[in-house]
């Protein structure tokens, strides 16, 4: 007898195990000693720092919202169907076998998940896997429904970059946030993006072991490349608000265009964030590098 089970192979958070790899490695870098810890995370390749960039709004609520990144320590998870890139966190699902061996595959599938055998076998017999390319748009449907329970943070990993000031800072006239990680891993449960020139492929949704469904979630096409990103990823937690640990925010680059008026503002936020925390966090200024179109970024005192 064939069971209806379409819904069963539905995609979880729970099926994205390197996000148990990461909050695992989080909370052990977490108990270690600053020095130890940062040392761990820069022979992991760990970014040092990791910015936000931001337009500094006018309107009231938007403002608040803002004054809200500095003074309540907090980053926006968004959902992936509010991203930017209309192609973020695509994936093309693929069924390379077919017949018995397909429905071979299938009975597995469900007795790792904890089926009678006999069971499991009555399971592969849903007329579903009669047909490929039903069976990829089911898949398909599944992961859009993942998408749906996640949530994504993007920082990105240069502060010098034109086109990020331009594309997120307001053309240069906003503010890149600094973050340091290693202030706060738990927090800051970090995946690098790759990027690439195709959708990453998952032509083995029924084999646990190999299929790899966090890839969608960190791959983009290579024209973003210059974002050089890094994403923390919350299961279950689209397009909600997350804490960060105050001394994780160490600084606040301001744009080269920013306005007399923002500059003043945004500078007596940080001073009034150093007294609500005890932090120090440091403003700097970006300006062209003098004969370049490059950009530099200088304190008082020094350049970073």
């Amino acid at each position: 007898m064939a069971i209806p089970v379409s819904h069963l192979w539905t995609q979880r958070t729970t099926d994205l195990k390197g996000l148990r790899e990461v909050a695992s490695s989080a909370a052990f870098l977490a108990e270690l000693p600053l020095f130890r810890r940062r040392v761990h995370m820069h022979r992991a390749c760990f970014p040092s720092h990791l910015y936000k960039y931001r337009a500094v709004p006018s309107e009231e609520g938007a403002r608040r919202q803002f004054a809200s990144i500095l003074l309540n320590n907090q980053l926006w998870a968004a959902s992936p169907a509010n991203l930017n890139d209309p192609f973020d966190s695509s994936a093309a699902y693929r069924v390379d076998e077919q017949g018995s061996s397909l429905r071979s595959a299938v009975a597995r599938f469900f007795m790792r998940e904890g089926a009678e055998e006999d069971l499991a076998k009555a399971f592969a017999l849903d007329e579903c896997l009669e047909d490929a390319s039903s069976l990829s748009r089911s898949l398909e449907d599944g992961h859009r429904q993942l998408l749906g329970q996640i949530g994504i943070c993007s920082l990105a990993g240069d502060p010098r970059s034109t086109l990020l000031w331009s594309h997120y800072a307001q053309n240069h006239c906003g503010v890149a946030i600094q973050y340091r990680p290693c202030l706060d891993p738990e927090a800051l449960q970090l995946f690098q993006v790759q990027y690439s020139e195709s959708l990453p492929v998952i032509n083995n949704y029924f084999d646990r072991d190999t299929r790899d469904l966090l890839a969608p979630l960190l791959t983009k096409s290579e024209p973003w490349g210059y974002e050089k990103e890094w994403r923390v990823i919350r299961a279950g937690k689209p397009d909600q608000l997350f804490s960060v640990r105050p001394e994780a925010l160490t600084g606040v680059l301001l744009g080269m265009r920013i306005s007399p008026q923002d500059r003043e503002y945004v500078m007596a936020l940080a001073a009034q964030r150093d007294e609500q925390f005890g932090t120090r966090t440091s403003v700097y200024q970006t300006n062209p590098a003098t004969g370049t179109n490059e950009l530099k970024v200088w304190r008082a005192d020094s350049l970073v």
